[in-house]
């Protein structure tokens, strides 16, 4: 406790200066608890952390896949078979392409891998944008290079 009093009693006699950043939630906690801990050379308790560990793995793989399937070309359509032969090159999605040893594994990574693919259809993915064209077996996957 004394140690805790020490840094409030530098932080008031410093005139409790605000901290770097805050938190719209939490303002009072934030413009006293944070600026505490900032102000005793802490660093900021606010600051967004950068985690390696929580990559998004999937947006990752999805920039790689793209980059992948539009190569040096400005425009480029690829079938559902030929993208997902350019993840298993490429080692991208690995918790899904490594099932498609046995019939029921492949049915369910290759519906997992759909999946993926909606949901980043028509948006813009390292500079391409990624879009599905067409509905079932004759579906295509079209990337567009917007900036050259």
């Amino acid at each position: 406790m004394s140690a805790l009093w020490t840094l409030i009693k530098e932080w008031h006699k410093a005139g409790e200066p605000k901290p770097s950043r805050s938190h719209s939630g939490f303002p009072e906690w934030a413009n006293t608890v944070a600026a505490i801990v900032e102000h005793a050379g802490y660093g900021c308790p606010l600051e967004t952390p950068n985690i390696e560990a929580a990559a998004d793995t999937d947006g990752n793989d999805m920039r790689e896949l793209v980059k992948a399937i539009v190569g040096d070309s400005q425009l480029k359509f690829v079938s559902f078979d030929e993208l997902v032969e350019l993840a298993e090159t490429g080692g991208l999605f690995e918790r899904l392409t490594n099932g498609m040893n046995s019939e029921k594994g492949r049915a369910s990574c290759r519906a997992s891998m759909a999946s993926i693919l909606r949901s980043y259809d028509k948006r813009l993915v390292g500079g391409c944008r990624f879009s599905l064209i067409g509905k079932g077996h004759g579906r295509r996957y079209q990337v567009e290079r917007l900036n050259q």
